[in-house]
C-alpha cells in the first residue's frame, strides 16, 4: 500500500504534461511500432528477445500494443478527463495492430507474415492496459478528491 501514494502522484504528474508533448510521444511510439513491425529483419536485440521461448513474440505483441492503447489515452485526456473512451481507445490500438499485420503481408511477406493470433494478442494488450490505466485513474481521482475535500479532523 506505501506504493500506491508515489504511483498515484506521478500518475497525477504524468496528467500535466502538455498535450502536444503527449501526442509527440505516442506519435514517436508509433512510428518504432511500424519500424519494428514492418522492418525484414528486426534488430539484434529483438531477435535475442524472440529465442527466449516459443511464444514470447505474442508476449511482445501484448506488452507494445498494451503500451500502444496506454499512450493513446493518455494522449486523449485533457485537464484529467478522458476525450475519449474504452472503443476509440483499445478499438485504435487493435485497428492499428491489424493494420499493420496487413502491411506485413503485402509489403514484406517474404519475411514477415499476418497471424491472427498476433492480433489477438494485439487485443488483449490492449484491453489489459485499459483496464489497468482505468484503475490507476479511478485511484487518481479519489486521491485528488481527498486533497480537494478534507476530511475535518475531530480533535481528540
Amino acid at each position: 500500500m506505501k506504493l500506491l501514494g508515489p504511483l498515484l502522484l506521478g500518475a497525477a504528474r504524468l496528467m500535466a504534461v502538455p498535450a502536444w508533448i503527449r501526442w509527440g510521444v505516442l506519435a514517436g511510439y508509433a512510428g518504432v511500432v511500424t519500424w519494428l513491425m514492418l522492418t525484414p529483419s528486426p534488430p539484434g536485440l529483438v531477435i535475442k528477445a524472440l529465442d527466449l521461448f516459443p511464444q514470447v513474440d505474442k508476449v511482445l505483441h501484448f506488452l507494445v500494443y498494451g503500451v500502444l492503447a496506454l499512450l493513446l489515452r493518455w494522449a486523449l485526456t485533457v485537464h484529467h478527463q478522458l476525450r475519449a473512451g474504452f472503443t476509440t481507445v483499445v478499438l485504435g490500438a487493435v485497428a492499428y495492430g491489424l493494420f499493420m499485420e496487413c502491411l506485413q503481408a503485402l509489403l514484406v511477406a517474404y519475411a514477415r507474415s499476418f497471424e491472427w493470433m498476433d492480433i489477438v494478442s494485439n487485443s488483449l494488450g490492449a484491453f489489459a492496459f485499459w483496464g489497468g490505466a482505468e484503475w490507476l485513474a479511478r485511484r487518481v481521482a479519489a486521491a485528488e478528491q481527498v486533497f480537494k475535500n478534507p476530511e475535518p479532523q475531530i480533535p481528540t
